[in-house]
């Protein structure tokens, strides 16, 4: 499985892919309801989740990346 890069930078947000044999449906769906006023899913795919994060930040973007591999190991 070939995948694309995951991480895109628009002018005032990011779109994250992340594939979804990596990451538990019920995680990123907890991770989407701590943080939904700057975290929306979009365009999903059978093989990837994708997330626009609606922040200028890298910095943000990584840590958001940090607390979903947190809430993954559970």
């Amino acid at each position: 499985m070939e995948m694309p890069f995951p991480l895109t930078k628009k002018k005032d947000s990011f779109t994250l892919k992340l594939s979804k044999e990596l990451y538990k449906h019920d995680t990123v769906q907890k991770a989407l309801s701590e943080d939904k006023d700057w975290v929306e899913e979009t365009e999903a795919s059978d093989e990837y989740y994708c997330f626009r994060l609606k922040t200028a930040e890298i910095e943000d973007v990584l840590n958001w990346m940090n607390s979903l591999i947190y809430l993954q190991k559970g």
